[in-house]
């Protein structure tokens, strides 16, 4: 994520440069900034074959965010809604990966909960820290946890194999 700051800070320059600095705070500050960044994170931990503590490397992860997202702020970004990590534990890669014929690997789904509840709390906080900011938490995790428990009434016939069938067992 910080090349994408840097190249959001190169663009911040060239507005300034077009319509001025305070026509640009103007214009940035008055933008949607959605990130979605969550499961990558979680990706990371359940492939790794580190046995640090999960708490510890979700503790980095979201001092590591809150940096980032500080720099965004700095940058006039006040607006900000960020996902969370939907259940990466369903995703046919996942259940391939841990060979499960169950609809969650359970392991995974609980590193989604533990980065999504450090993540909460992060952006309570710096809403509350930075003047004029509004982080929003969109619950990615509730949304898909929802059509993968009634796949039915969203016009799906199964929720526990890909529709492409690419690759391994389940298809993902």
């Amino acid at each position: 994520m910080d090349a994408q700051i840097n190249n959001f800070a190169k663009t911040r320059q060239d507005i300034i440069s077009r319509i001025g600095a305070a026509a640009a705070r103007k214009l940035l500050r008055q933008a949607l900034y959605i990130i979605v960044k969550g499961a990558n994170v979680v990706f990371d931990k359940a492939a790794s074959s580190s046995h640090d503590d999960d708490s510890i490397y979700f503790d980095d992860m979201i001092s590591k965010f809150r940096s980032q997202l500080t720099s965004l702020y700095n940058l006039d970004a006040r607006e900000i809604a960020v996902t969370n990590s939907r259940p990466v534990g369903c995703t046919p890669n996942q259940r391939d990966r841990f060979s499960t014929d169950d609809c969650v690997v359970a392991r995974v789904n609980q590193l989604s909960k533990l980065y999504n509840t450090r993540l909460k709390n992060l952006l309570t906080t710096l809403t509350t820290s930075l003047a004029g900011s509004t982080f929003v938490y969109q619950d990615t995790y509730a949304a898909l946890e929802d059509i993968l428990q009634n796949y039915k009434s969203y016009g799906f016939e199964n929720a526990d194999s890909a529709c492409c069938r690419v690759l391994g067992k389940h298809g993902g």
